[in-house]
């Protein structure tokens, strides 16, 4: 479980890429994810997301994505945050609210998430112009 405590992204599409540094393999990658995640490691929700995300064809599944994605944003998770954010700013997968998206990106730039930062700026620079 080490491996969650970095903050690293690992896709599912990517899991043979980790197989050479760790004892993971491609298919144990998702379980490994999945009892991270029932421990309550936040990294690992958010990955779980990406993976129901991320899936093409009938087995994406934007509502558990956006689900795991709120579990882990509730503990910190400024990367989940992020990911909320923008699903709420153009509507993907759940209804568009502009409002919650700029919340989330200032809770996440809050925690010093730079990705966040740059989501943010134009609806500050919407504001100052409009100033």
């Amino acid at each position: 479980l080490g491996l969650f405590k970095k903050k690293i992204l690992v896709p599912y599409t990517h899991c043979s890429a980790i197989e050479e540094k760790t004892s993971l393999t491609a298919g144990n990658c998702i379980d490994e994810f999945i009892h991270a995640a029932a421990i309550g490691d936040s990294f690992a929700l958010f990955n779980l997301g990406i993976l129901c995300f991320c899936v093409n064809g009938d087995k994406r599944n934007e509502k558990k994505a956006i689900e795991l994605w709120k579990q882990a944003s509730d503990m910190g998770n400024t990367d989940a945050m992020v990911k909320l954010a923008r699903c709420f700013e153009v509507g993907d997968g759940i209804q568009q609210d502009v409002e919650k998206a700029i919340d989330l990106y200032l809770s996440a730039v809050s925690l010093d998430n730079t990705d966040a930062i740059v989501r943010l700026a134009p609806y500050v620079d919407n504001e100052m112009s409009n100033a």
